[in-house]
Order: C-alpha cells, then sequence, then structure tokens
C-alpha cells in the first residue's frame, strides 16, 4: 500500500516560475514616445521601468533561462511573450526592422541595444565636439552663450553613459576656456557660469 501524499502535492513539481500578471492600463504599459532613431537612451530607461513594473524585465535581459519541462515551461514562455509584446508596442514600425528575426524578448533588446547604442555613441561624440568648440567673441550675448553650452553638457550627461559624462568643476573649467577674452568680463562670465551651475539641471523622465 503506497503512502499517502503529502496535502497539497499531486506527484508534479510545482511551478517556481510565477506567471506574470498581464497590466491592462496602456499607462502602465506605453511609454509617452515610441522608439525612433532618435531617443534610444530616453526610451531606454522609461521601456526598463515598464518591463520593471510588469515583472518581466529580467526576461528582456536575459537573466530568466527557459526551463526544460514542467509548468515552469509555460510559464516562462507567457512571461517572455508577454515582454516580446511590451517591446513591439513601445517601437516604431521602421524599428520592426531590427527585430524581425528574434523569437526572445532578450533577442529583441540585445538586438536593439546593438543597433542604437553605436548611434548613440557618434551622438555623444559630436555634442561633445560642440562643446568644446563653441566660443564666446567679445560682443556675444554671455547668457545666452550660457545657456547654450549648458545645453550641450545636459544632452551630454542625459547619455547616462559614464565614459563620457562631465562633472559641474569640469563644466566651469569648460566654459571658462571658452572665452576668448579677459580681464574683469571673463570674471564676469565665470560668476554668471557659477550661477547657472547652481540651478536644477533640467532631468530627463
Amino acid at each position: 500500500m503506497s503512502d499517502p501524499q503529502e496535502p497539497g502535492t499531486s506527484g508534479q513539481q510545482e511551478a517556481t516560475i510565477i506567471k506574470a500578471q498581464a497590466k491592462e492600463s496602456s499607462s502602465i504599459t506605453k511609454v509617452p514616445d515610441p522608439l525612433d532613431e532618435n531617443n534610444w537612451t530616453i526610451w531606454r530607461k522609461r521601456m526598463k521601468r515598464v518591463l520593471r513594473l510588469c515583472g518581466v524585465e529580467a526576461y528582456s535581459e536575459g537573466k530568466t533561462q527557459r526551463p526544460q519541462s514542467g509548468k515552469d515551461v509555460e510559464n516562462w514562455d507567457f512571461n517572455d511573450n508577454y515582454a516580446q509584446v511590451l517591446i513591439i508596442n513601445n517601437i516604431t514600425s521602421t524599428q520592426m526592422i531590427h527585430i524581425g528575426q528574434s523569437t526572445m524578448a532578450s533577442a529583441m533588446w540585445s538586438s536593439l541595444e546593438a543597433v542604437h547604442e553605436s548611434k548613440g555613441h557618434q551622438t555623444i561624440i559630436a555634442i561633445i565636439r560642440n562643446l568644446f568648440h563653441t566660443t564666446a567673441e567679445e560682443d556675444a550675448n554671455i547668457n545666452d552663450h550660457l545657456n547654450k553650452l549648458k545645453t550641450y553638457w545636459e544632452r551630454i550627461n542625459a547619455m547616462d553613459d559614464e565614459d563620457f559624462k562631465i562633472s559641474d568643476p569640469l563644466f566651469k573649467v569648460v566654459i571658462s576656456s571658452c572665452y576668448r577674452f579677459h580681464g574683469t568680463l571673463l570674471r564676469s562670465c565665470t560668476l554668471a557660469a557659477e550661477k547657472e551651475l547652481l540651478k536644477p539641471t533640467r532631468k530627463s523622465s
């Protein structure tokens, strides 16, 4: 006579992968601007939060391996497909060419990352060149010039790449070096620059 089974068991191994609860609200599953050729950095930050909130970020990152058998397979397939749908629904139709052959969320994310990261580096280098080569002549409007430099600086740091970030002290040096004149006017420019730096910078969503 076989031993009675423990309550709650049926001889089948219980699932260890929890099936994600699909969110129905578009305010949760949709980012304001779908991915296009120009907004990868901002889109990536927003999209990662959507995936995290929906419980499937690990699938886009390839951190959750597909199991071999049991209920876990069904739950994993659902979660990975859910992550794929979230990604597909948040990109423009022109971006579909980059993920058309991908069958897993991690492959989709890696493909988009490979395409856009290289473009992002090219963009950030171009902005850095603009920052370091933008100079002010004697008749320049100080505030307008500072605003232009500050815009470049914010765009560089908004890229969120540690290799290219420019600190506040370095930015002050850049501002000072961009002026081709000296004396009291340069001093007034430096003071104006320090005043500008005390203002909170615009933060990306």
